[in-house]
């Protein structure tokens, strides 16, 4: 179910996913604010599983596209994420405007935040 919702957002981005750096940025913020909003017991954990899921299928397109291999991409993509966590920890306000920004190019949160 996924890999459709997936297929169909990479669908209407017109543009496709961002480059291999910006993916894995936004790949690794979303996962670092999933997996904090869980152990928090949050509200707004599914969400942020489903924008964490986005941004590693967009990521692993953008390495793919790059030529890089899915074993590659995995390990930039668990390091940047505890660096992202660790920015978080640490209360970093530009990687909360950076996750934003993040948020902000998927496709259906664009419309929410155009529409809401």
């Amino acid at each position: 179910m996924m890999i459709i919702a997936a297929s169909l957002l990479f669908a209407a981005m017109s543009e496709g996913p961002p480059p291999y750096p910006q993916s894995l940025n936004c790949a690794a913020l979303t996962r670092a604010w999933s997996q904090l909003e869980e152990a928090a017991g949050s509200a707004g954990a599914a969400q942020a599983e489903d924008d964490a899921g986005f941004w590693a299928f967009a990521l692993m397109d953008a390495a793919r596209r790059d030529g890089m291999t899915p074993r590659g991409a995995e390990a930039d993509y668990a390091r940047e994420t505890l660096e992202a966590r660790k920015r978080f920890d640490q209360r970093d306000a530009n990687a909360s405007r950076e996750l934003l920004d993040c948020q902000l190019m998927i496709p259906t949160r664009k419309s929410e935040a155009t529409t809401g």
